[in-house]
């Protein structure tokens, strides 16, 4: 996932398999990310705005955060509260 000022773009490798048009500077947001075998569910704030499924496959898995850029002008700042990572399966927020 690639956070932008005004969306954020969810990747499968280098392929685009969806994006988001939202604020994502203007307050505070609870992101999740939730993958069973190749469907990988993104929610913002509680409500689910995408489902892909990912088709590149890679021997390791793995969960990066932050900014993997070296071209100028392609940096990010972010300021995180916290971050929790679970290996015990995919969980969806709970319905309010």
């Amino acid at each position: 996932m690639s956070f932008f000022p005004e969306y954020i773009k969810i990747l499968d490798r280098n392929d685009v398999k969806a994006s988001l048009w939202m604020d994502t500077t203007g307050d505070f947001h609870t992101y999740r990310i939730a993958m069973v075998e190749d469907r990988l569910r993104v929610y913002v704030d509680g409500e689910e705005v995408a489902s892909v499924i990912l088709s590149n496959q890679v021997k390791e898995k793995q969960v990066r955060f932050g900014d993997f850029s070296n071209a100028m002008g392609e940096n990010m700042s972010a300021k995180v509260d916290y971050l929790a990572y679970s290996v015990e399966g995919a969980i969806a927020p709970e319905a309010p």
